[in-house]
């Protein structure tokens, strides 16, 4: 935004022949309207010219192609083009290395923008890096006075110390040595009676992890790749709706299966036709896992189903074969069969073309 404004304000300016007299303030950054004015660039300076947030010099690059003049004192100073000029300013410089002063200057044309904007970038880099250091500068200071009194006085500590160890050795060196000479033996003979123990107890501590640990972990992690890959493990029972189609007429309603294990089921369910028409029935299944997909079944099996009509009820034997599918990682369960109908009472006879599908959610 602040790129877009100064843009703004370079673009609108007109050319004109007299020279404006402004009062401007410069600091350790570039002041970017005076630059994109008059194309003049001016920072806080040490007095080789290099920038410093804490400097008393004022560095001025006239890099328009006109004349640019300051007031230096009490009298103007005409600056010529593509010049630089480092004036001392402590007079006129706060405590936050800010300059007033007045300067007259033209409108200047020349450079583009881009061009402009990525020098005052530059140089305002530089700034925070001048900035940072004379921070760095000031830290020194008071990290001399915190550090100097812990060094003298681990100097003298150590001075006070080693004299009281030292005074007591010179006068007792031969029975210390003595001393060491008969010690010499018992810990030459204690070191091996250590090292033994040493040396068993790690065989012991590796042979039994190894041969305890990693059975345990292969097996563990078998057992819940299984439960993983085939959810029915831990979802007994799954609700959801099931469509009787077929030959003759197709039914909706409520669909209900439990798993008494990961191979027999129970499905039952109550299908409402057109006509006031209803059945209900329940099929026991045997499921017949894939290998190589567990959430994917095969099964056969079959049951009783009763039919209410608004004139009779007819009673069928209900063979079923079909595929199951349960979704990994969600609660859904998929079905399709092929149940065929034997009729028993009050009349025999049979429909082959009979199939269900089921939409199911274990739980």
């Amino acid at each position: 935004m602040r790129y877009i404004f100064l843009a703004l304000l370079f673009t609108s300016h007109i050319v004109i022949a007299q020279h404006k007299e402004k009062s401007i303030s410069v600091t350790c950054y570039v002041n970017a309207e005076l630059y994109m004015d008059a194309g003049v660039i001016a920072y806080v300076s040490d007095k080789s010219g290099n920038i410093s947030c804490q400097g008393h010099y004022v560095n001025i690059s006239n890099k328009s192609d006109n004349l640019f003049y300051y007031l230096d004192g009490n009298r103007w100073v005409a600056l010529k083009p593509k010049t630089r000029a480092v004036s001392f300013m402590g007079g006129s410089i706060k405590s936050t290395s800010v300059v007033n002063m007045k300067v007259k200057y033209m409108h200047d044309a020349s450079g583009g923008i881009t061009t402009k904007i990525k020098t005052i970038d530059l140089l305002n880099a530089q700034a925070d890096r001048a900035k940072a250091r004379g921070f760095e500068d000031d830290q020194p200071v008071t990290q001399t006075s915190r550090t100097g009194p812990p060094v003298t006085t681990r100097v003298e500590t150590a001075t006070t110390l080693v004299p009281q160890k030292s005074s007591p050795p010179k006068t007792e060196t031969k029975t210390q040595k003595e001393a060491t000479v008969a010690k010499a033996p018992t810990r030459t003979t204690s070191q091996p009676a250590k090292r033994v123990p040493v040396g068993k107890k790690p065989t012991t501590a590796r042979t039994t992890p190894k041969s305890t640990s990693r059975p345990a972990s292969a097996r563990s992690y078998a057992a819940k790749k299984q439960s993983s890959a085939y959810p029915r493990t831990s979802s007994r029972d799954a609700l959801g709706l099931r469509v009787d189609f077929g030959t003759g007429a197709t039914g909706v309603g409520p669909n209900y299966k439990h798993y008494f294990s990961n191979n027999l089921a129970l499905d039952a369910s109550l299908i409402f036709f057109k006509g006031k028409v209803a059945s209900l029935g329940g099929q026991i299944e045997k499921h017949f896992p894939i290998p190589s997909d567990p959430g994917l079944s095969l099964y056969v099996g079959g049951g009783p189903q009763i039919l209410f009509g608004p004139d009779d009820t007819a009673i069928a034997l209900v063979p079923v074969g079909g595929i199951e599918y349960n979704i990994p990682t969600t609660p859904l369960n998929l079905s399709f069969d092929w149940r065929p109908s034997l009729f028993l009472s009050p009349e025999t006879g049979s429909e082959a073309g009979r199939f269900g599908f089921s939409l199911r959610m274990r739980f």
